[in-house]
């Protein structure tokens, strides 16, 4: 469970790890050692877990809030852990589903099934994980989606059997998100307290990812017969530490809308992810029957757990989002910025690209677009000529709606690869640029499976950059991944001005002329 919205990680630091490789996948050595390796045959047929440092009880909440690191106020960040008595089967282990939900300054961030496993040797592991994220309340994607034996996720072990201070261990790897999660036990002392109560003893952990070092160091606090009772980070005096301010046994109606609101989480992760799509149904405890369903296609309960939506899909979807193709956003200014050009290098060739925001909308998807007209030349030749579509909701947020593409060879069109439109083969809007972008912010800029999947994550704000077009403040970085090919780039957008400059992983392409 990787609280994406304040980039923490609690129950599921990210998540997937020591499992073994999904079949066809090549044996690759990772950066930090495997606690274990993962066997079928070491997990029982019916989910126990009772590991003293990471215990989860079916009926079992537990509530952390934020607290201001400097000052040690209170901050309107609210995430809850419900361990529900749902099981589902990963990678042919029976595992237990745990509901948690995100609530920050008043709205909903992020709301995720987890699926956790405990071996007979009475080691955690994490087997996989479905977070929807919202921006602004709106569902916007659920692109960290990863299932353990499907694709290249790894299940990974979150807390070892017997946990020793220095021993370190893989708790998470799925390169197709670029995820990898290393854990150490840092310390086992005397006493910790949360406003809760205090604990004796606790387990720290320290836990970093090597594919992304300036993210620092995660610090999590476990209580004997309890869990994770703190959330912080080293040398972080601006940020947010979260701690336990409820551990909640749930009576027969709040069970009820736990496991409401976790199924329709389930359902609705079959039309949201093309790896989740692949995975069995959840179960529910023999005996067990949700109530119908209500008149607006909703499972039925109180309503009080779910975070809203019907079963079939996010609550966004149903509501009538308004577009414009007035694309304003002060990182992607296409109203005020109608020309750029980039020039720079790509390995050996020499690379320059001319965009131009045309006077023309058209509609896509039923929704008025902006065009951006693409041309790139590679060492002087026309290789590629793209019309991207944009539109910007009301809440300020910045879509992608699709490109025609057209690949180009001595002067002829000899194919479209990467071509899509939402609303067509499956195809949704992207999310291009969210409305007030923090770093840790994951986003799905494309949205076309098997077509363009690039994913987008803000790894830095307040920048500064120069290029050849001017001294640009106000700018934010950003690592762009594409899961089709495996490529990752960055890019740099300031106030004012937009894109600014791409780095690939061979090259860079900065901007030099804008109007």
């Amino acid at each position: 469970m990787r609280l994406r919205a304040a980039v923490l990680l609690l129950l599921g630091a990210g998540a997937a790890a020591a499992a073994a490789a999904p079949a066809g996948a090549q044996t690759v050595t990772p950066p930090c050692p495997r606690a274990v390796d993962f066997a079928q045959a070491e997990f029982p047929p019916n989910p126990v877990i009772d590991n003293t440092w990471l215990p989860l009880r079916p009926g079992t909440r537990l509530t952390l809030e934020g607290r201001a690191n400097r000052g040690g106020g209170p901050l309107p960040h609210t995430v809850s852990f419900t361990t529900t008595d749902i099981t589902k089967v990963i990678n042919g282990v029976n595992t237990l589903v745990v509901w948690d939900v995100d609530i920050n300054e008043g709205e909903l961030a992020e709301t995720e099934l987890a699926f956790f496993a405990q071996d007979t040797n009475g080691n955690v592991w994490n087997l996989g994980e479905y977070p929807e994220e919202y921006d602004g309340g709106d569902f916007v994607g659920a692109p960290s989606t990863w299932i353990s034996g499907l694709d290249d996720a790894e299940g990974g072990i979150h807390m070892v059997a017997q946990p020793s201070v220095g021993q370190t261990w893989l708790q998470g790897w799925v390169p197709s998100i670029e995820f990898l999660d290393c854990a150490r036990v840092f310390t086992i002392r005397h006493e910790v307290c949360v406003p809760f109560k205090c604990y004796s003893p606790y387990l720290r952990t320290n836990e970093r990812s090597p594919l992304d070092p300036a993210g620092g160091i995660q610090t999590k606090y476990h209580a004997k017969g309890v869990g994770i009772v703190q959330v912080g980070a080293v040398d972080d005096p601006e940020g947010e530490t979260l701690v336990l301010t409820d551990v909640a046994q749930l009576g027969p109606q709040a069970m009820m809308d736990a496991r409401v609101a976790a199924m329709a989480l389930d359902e609705r992760g079959y039309f949201t992810s093309n790896v989740y799509a692949r995975t069995a149904r959840a179960q529910l405890p023999p005996g067990v029957v949700l109530p119908p369903r209500n008149a607006g296609g909703q499972l039925g309960g109180s309503g009080s757990a779910a975070p809203g939506g019907t079963s079939s899909e996010p609550r966004s979807r149903k509501r009538s989002r308004k577009y414009t193709a007035k694309v304003d956003h002060p990182l992607v200014p296409l109203t005020t910025v109608r020309h750029t050009v980039f020039t720079g290098f790509e390995g050996d060739t020499r690379t320059r690209v001319v965009s131009r925001v045309l006077k023309k909308t058209r509609r896509v998807a039923g929704v008025r677009v902006a065009i951006v007209d693409v041309r790139e030349f590679e060492d002087g030749e026309l290789v590629e000529h793209t019309r991207d579509y944009y539109a910007q909701d009301r809440k300020g947020r910045v879509w992608y709606f699709g490109e025609t593409v057209d690949d180009i060879e001595n002067g002829k069109v000899v194919g479209h690869e990467g071509q899509w439109f939402a609303g067509k083969n499956g195809a949704k809007p992207g999310l291009f640029m969210p409305a007030k972008p923090k770093v840790g912010k994951v986003f799905e800029q494309e949205r076309a499976p098997g077509v363009a999947e690039d994913r987008s994550k803000v790894v830095a704000v307040g920048l500064e950059v120069a290029t050849a077009a001017g001294q640009f403040d106000k700018c934010i970085k950003t690592r762009d991944f594409a899961p089709l090919d495996k490529t990752t780039e960055f890019k740099f957008y300031c106030a004012g001005v937009g894109l600014v400059r791409e780095k690939p992983a061979d090259g860079r392409l900065d901007l030099v002329r804008y109007r």
